[in-house]
């Protein structure tokens, strides 16, 4: 079978991790499994208040109520006045290798699949926010003065803690 990572609604990349050394019996229960990560539906922003670091004005947040995959997108690819930060396809391509190696090793120490997919999900997941957090210092200066710091992907946190994973398992 194959293994899907999809990052969010970010055209995914498909990685198939080969049957060589896992016992069939592993695989004839499913007709697909599918393991993706990222911004997943529903993850929404909520309505906060957010702090002028320079007048310690409160302003709200005019994200309130929009996607996080709607923002992750435009930050992934830039828009407007923003560059693009594809954090997603950096950390595909930086562990997409490793996330096949880490399911075909798991299945073929006999690992459970759903297990297994799961526990793929989760370092998928990590790998995703890890690059969130390693981002460089990118923001323009007066966003950098507005929020207090320059950490080109994080303001509250929220885009990163919403960075999930979901297993699909279609059974024979």
């Amino acid at each position: 079978q194959s293994l899907r990572h999809t990052a969010g609604q970010h055209p995914g990349r498909r990685m198939s991790v080969s049957r060589r050394g896992l016992k069939r019996s592993a695989f004839k229960r499913y007709t697909s499994l599918e393991i993706k990560a990222g911004v997943l539906a529903g993850a929404t922003y909520p309505a906060d208040m957010l702090t002028d670091a320079r007048t310690g004005e409160q302003v709200p947040d005019r994200r309130a109520g929009m996607p996080v995959a709607t923002i992750a997108r435009a930050l992934h690819y830039g828009f407007g006045q923003n560059h693009p930060r594809p954090f997603i396809g950096q950390a595909v391509s930086k562990n997409g290798r490793n996330w096949a190696r880490a399911f075909t090793k798991l299945a073929t120490d006999g690992v459970p699949m759903l297990t297994t997919a799961k526990t793929v999900g989760q370092i998928m997941r990590e790998d995703i926010q890890q690059e969130i957090r390693d981002w460089p210092a990118d923001n323009a200066k007066a966003w950098a003065a507005f929020k207090g710091f320059n950490h080109g992907l994080v303001l509250t946190s929220h885009l990163l803690n919403s960075i999930d994973f979901q297993t699909q398992v279609a059974k024979s």
